[in-house]
């Protein structure tokens, strides 16, 4: 019998060279072009994908940009295996190069390494080995290429109106053993006018499920410089202010990590409210804003001065503001809100309205329904001693507060690749994946 470990051994050089040739794609979602519904650089990483398989001797497809599949097999049933090429930005402060993969100390870092390049490059060959061994599949397995998981899911979307909907599935871009649970995933957008005697523009953050690691405010310029200097020395923020004309530019800094998880990030956004908070002026259009974020938001990751702090048994809810905005007279600050999937999402948005005074306008953002397979199911408990035959690892099945694919398709769940004990770094600056073997 042809050995699937011998064929993997064989490819490792080329496994690790395609790695880093698709990490060098900055697919970060751009405008949209003919052929290219998310950006140029989305397509290119696509593109690669497909001429891999095609180069391994998979069955390969591609619909306009949106989406692609890599096959293998005939028949029914149909297995998925979803995976995304998009990746967030890189943000600030990579020692490492975030789009020119390289490899130090036996790891590949750059962006996407984790999410999700890494899994979505091992499982075309993966896909390649057993095509090359003696296994006889009962159906096909087919690895579906998704374009924009970390923005919009219009790709899969398109996936479901074009393409065949798979019997069963699973996603490598979580943890081991198992995820059979998904929290709701709820974006809302506070909203309110922009007027300031003070204040010129805020910004900060580059996508809503990161906690953000820089923001930024520019004011009029004043005599009160050593004071702000003042008041960023007792909050202990990060932060850096310059001075050019009429013009004073406040700079605060953080530390990303995925909006699933904010309490392992240090959020920009927040620090800059915190300092604004001591020395805009009561009469200012602008500080009822600035009073609101800092007495119902602050550092809470949990949304509880808000009355919407909940649990169930697929963990507690978590809330992570990510992107704050200037645009047309208008104050925008964008939320990613992780609910338990028990909680009805339109109960937390109420809850939302009622601890949000009037000139701030709360609206529900596009969001994504939470996931929940049971722990019993025929998926559930064939995955989990696949796993556990190999690692003899006895590690429950967990639930999450991170959004993946498996919630695009029925009978789907989360299947790797980060095992326990390891660190999870999407989303984070140097991420990086192992090499082993």
């Amino acid at each position: 019998m042809k050995e699937i470990s011998k064929y993997i051994n064989e490819q490792k050089d080329n496994m690790i060279t395609s790695l880093i040739e698709i990490i060098n794609i900055p697919s970060v979602q751009g405008e949209p072009s003919a052929g290219a519904p998310y950006g140029v650089e989305v397509r290119r990483a696509l593109d690669y994908a497909i001429k891999l398989g095609d180069r391994l001797g998979l069955k390969t497809f591609s619909k306009d940009g949106y989406y692609g599949w890599i096959e293998i097999g005939k028949g029914k049933p149909l297995g998925a295996i979803l995976v995304h090429l998009d990746v967030v930005p890189a943000g600030e402060n990579w020692i490492h190069p975030p789009f020119k993969g390289s490899i130090f100390n036996g790891k590949i870092f750059g962006r996407g390494t984790e999410d999700n390049k890494g899994p979505a490059i091992a499982s075309i060959f993966a896909l390649a080995s057993i095509q090359n061994s003696d296994i006889q599949l009962r159906g096909r397995l087919r690895i579906i290429l998704g374009t924009n998981e970390e923005t919009g899911w219009g790709g899969v979307e398109y996936y479901k109106k074009y393409d065949e909907i798979p019997d069963y599935g699973f996603t490598p871009d979580a943890q081991f053993p198992l995820i059979y649970a998904e929290k709701e995933v709820i974006r809302v957008n506070f909203t309110t006018e922009f007027k300031s005697d003070v204040i010129l523009s805020i910004n900060g953050g580059s996508a809503v499920n990161m906690v953000p690691d820089k923001a930024k405010a520019v004011l009029k310029a004043n005599d009160n410089i050593s004071e702000i200097e003042k008041v960023i020395k007792r909050l202990e923020c990060k932060a850096k202010l310059s001075k050019n004309n009429e013009e004073i530019t406040l700079t605060t800094y953080g530390t990303s990590a995925h909006a699933s998880r904010p309490e392992n990030g240090i959020n920009a956004i927040t620090s800059l409210i915190k300092i604004l908070n001591n020395f805009i002026p009561e009469h200012d259009q602008l500080y009822k804003f600035i009073s609101f974020y800092n007495k119902k938001i602050n550092d809470e990751t949990n949304g509880i001065s808000l009355g919407i702090d909940s649990e169930d048994f697929s963990g507690k809810l978590t809330f992570n503001p990510g992107i704050i905005e200037i645009s047309e007279e208008e104050l925008k600050l964008y939320v990613d809100i992780r609910s338990p999937v028990t909680i009805d999402p339109d109960s937390v948005i109420e809850k939302i309205k009622s601890n949000t005074p009037n000139y701030i306008d709360v609206n529900k953002g596009r969001g994504v329904k939470g996931l929940h397979v049971p722990q019993d199911s025929k998926l559930v408990q064939t995955l989990l001693k696949s796993y556990r035959d190999i690692t003899g690892d006895k590690t429950p099945p967990l639930s999450i507060g991170g959004g993946t694919y498996a919630r695009a398709f029925d009978n789907t769940v989360a299947y790797g690749i980060i095992f326990p004990g390891q660190e999870m770094l999407a989303h984070q600056k140097d991420e990086y994946i192992e090499i082993t073997g």
